[in-house]
This record gives C-alpha cells, sequence and structure tokens, in this order.
C-alpha cells in the first residue's frame, strides 16, 4: 500500500500541480560569461545576438536574462564543449512560464547558431563563415556582411537571411521556408527536398538540386 502512494504521489508531481507558474513580473538578470562562439537556443526564447569584432575574445560577455522574476533560477544559459553557449529552460523541472524570456548578448565571433522549438533567434553582424540550423517552429534572421552561410532548416522553421556574402548553401527539408532575397550572394546552392517556399537571391550562379527544386525562385530586393 505504502509503495503505491508513493508511486501515486511521483505520478502527480508529473502534472501541473507541481509545475512552476510564472508570476508574470518581469525582471532582468545579467549573467557574466567566457566569450562563446556557438549558441543553441531551445523551448520560446526570442534571442538577440550581436557580433561585434571590436571585442576581446579574452574577455567575458554580458548576458542580459530577461523572464518571469520567480522562473529566473530556471532559465538555463550554461557553456559546454569548445565555446558553446546552450540556452533553454531548465529541463529536469516542470515549469510554466507566463512571460516570454528573452537573451540579448554581444560576442566577438559566431561560427553556428542553432535554434528549435519556438525559438526566435536573431543574429546582427555576422561575419566569417556561419552554419546555421533552424528546427521545430524556430525563426532564425539573420543579417552579416562578407559572410559565408551554410544553413540547414526542418520541418516548420523559417529562416531569413540579409546582407552580402561570396556563398550560400541551403538544405531546406519539410515545409521550412527560406527568405533570402535580402541576402546577396555571388553563388547560391539549394539542397530542396520539402514543399516549403525558398527565395533566394544570387548574382552569377544558381544550383538547385532536389526533388522541391519547383519551389525554389531566384528573387532579390
Amino acid at each position: 500500500m505504502l509503495r503505491r502512494m508513493r508511486r501515486l504521489a511521483v505520478l502527480a508531481c508529473l502534472g501541473l500541480a507541481c509545475t512552476l507558474r510564472g508570476d508574470g513580473e518581469r525582471v532582468v538578470e545579467v549573467r557574466e560569461l567566457p566569450a562563446f562562439s556557438v549558441i543553441e537556443v531551445f523551448d520560446g526564447f526570442v534571442t538577440t545576438v550581436l557580433v561585434d569584432a571590436a571585442l576581446d575574445g579574452a574577455d567575458p560577455v554580458a548576458l542580459s536574462v530577461s523572464a518571469d522574476a520567480n522562473a529566473m533560477r530556471r532559465i538555463f544559459t550554461e557553456l559546454h564543449g569548445e565555446g558553446t553557449l546552450s540556452v533553454a529552460v531548465d529541463p529536469n523541472r516542470l515549469t510554466r512560464l507566463s512571460l516570454t524570456p528573452e537573451i540579448e548578448v554581444s560576442v566577438p565571433a559566431l561560427r553556428r547558431a542553432y535554434a528549435a522549438d519556438t525559438t526566435v533567434l536573431e543574429v546582427i553582424g555576422a561575419q566569417g563563415v556561419l552554419s546555421l540550423e533552424a528546427l521545430g517552429s524556430a525563426t532564425l534572421d539573420v543579417a552579416g556582411t562578407g559572410a559565408t552561410v551554410m544553413a540547414t532548416v526542418r520541418e516548420d522553421a523559417t529562416l531569413i537571411l540579409a546582407g552580402d556574402g561570396p556563398t550560400l548553401t541551403l538544405e531546406v527539408y519539410d515545409a521550412a521556408t527560406v527568405d533570402a532575397r535580402g541576402f546577396h550572394a555571388a553563388e547560391v546552392v539549394v539542397y530542396a527536398r520539402g514543399v516549403g517556399e525558398v527565395r533566394v537571391c544570387a548574382s552569377e550562379r544558381l544550383t538547385i538540386r532536389g526533388v522541391g527544386a519547383e519551389f525554389v525562385t531566384r528573387a532579390c530586393r
């Protein structure tokens, strides 16, 4: 009987009764972290990353976190691997936020950005070689100058690109969409394997491969 009661108690704590609910009071916390060059964002965060090459990579960066006051400790912003920042709601504790959590940070360089779930991730000032991946219902919005971009977009995700660069390589699956009319690249290669609309701007050469080629259009703005 006691064993059964304990089991029922555990099951009850998996439900809403043991879920922390956001109090709706927005607070801002600044967290100091080592500089990173990779960011991965999960859940429903709205995140802005400003790439500023004038920053010193040896200096820490200031990460601004805005969320429900009583849930701030459950906003997960941890570095791991080789300079990778993971942003999410603590996956080990049940949490229902009232407010959309927001993240802002400036870094000296960024080489990879990953957005999942319902994340909105904006990258401003991208340079150099940049790898992007978006899936779920995420929106990844990237602007940069002189950037070589390689991107994979899956499921119902959206990728928006602006700026210019020598090459743009895209892999687009499922119902994912890409709006790269504002990214002026000399050469664009698209592997289209879905049914989502893909719009790109190629000043010299556009190569389209895959069963979804009919959904790819060449357009610039």
